[in-house]
């Protein structure tokens, strides 16, 4: 359990995502961490409208439906990168409140970046992006914008993002010319030892 202490707070998030419920024993240990993370993480996601109810050493979760909502994370970094984590599954936007201290884990992170969150007060304001994939000329840029509009989430290009992707690749000096697969096929996989080509773990 001390070897996974510091997972569990995203593990929760998980929990509240999978069928059934989800039962930590042992873990007492999380409540003298930056935060009690028991306590926190079961006032956080009964805000979003989860089933979570803590217990000396632990908690107990029923999975289902995550909510928006509002959260403290008391200044606790992991509580603050959990409750990110839950963002990509909630159902409106997630606020979450003093997340300085998340550059203890992510350093050089800084809210508003990549379009999906608002900076208030020292927190994050957490929503949702559309993008959808394609051939060229298929309308999925104008389907896209018009979902985005309506949702009121906000759109990423795709086609901006391949533009964007192939420039960098040039600025370093790939060649567009080099059509090898990747990985080789002479390396091999760290975890079984077979030809990466032919190992499932290795493309994943």
């Amino acid at each position: 359990m001390p070897l996974a202490i510091d997972e569990f707070p995203a593990l929760f998030v998980a929990a509240a995502c999978a069928e059934g419920e989800t039962v930590l024993t042992g873990a007492e240990e999380l409540r003298v961490k930056e935060s009690d993370r028991i306590q926190v993480m079961a006032d956080g996601l009964a805000a979003l409208g989860v089933g979570a109810r803590p217990t000396p050493d632990g908690i107990r979760i029923q999975g289902g439906r995550i909510g928006g909502g509002r959260i403290a994370s008391h200044g606790d970094h992991r509580i603050a990168m959990s409750f990110a984590i839950a963002a990509l599954r909630a159902g409106g936007a997630i606020a979450i409140d003093d997340c300085a201290n998340v550059d203890t884990s992510f350093p050089g992170s800084r809210p508003g970046r990549a379009g999906r969150s608002r900076h208030h007060g020292g927190g994050l304001t957490l929503d949702r992006i559309v993008t959808i994939d394609g051939p060229s000329g298929s309308g999925k840029g104008t389907i896209a914008r018009l979902l985005a509009d309506r949702l009121g989430w906000h759109c990423l290009d795709s086609g901006a993002l391949y533009r964007l992707v192939g420039v960098a690749a040039d600025r370093a000096g790939v060649s567009f010319d080099d059509t090898a697969p990747w990985p080789p096929s002479r390396a091999t996989c760290r975890r079984c030892s077979t030809a990466t080509g032919s190992c499932w773990t290795a493309r994943t």
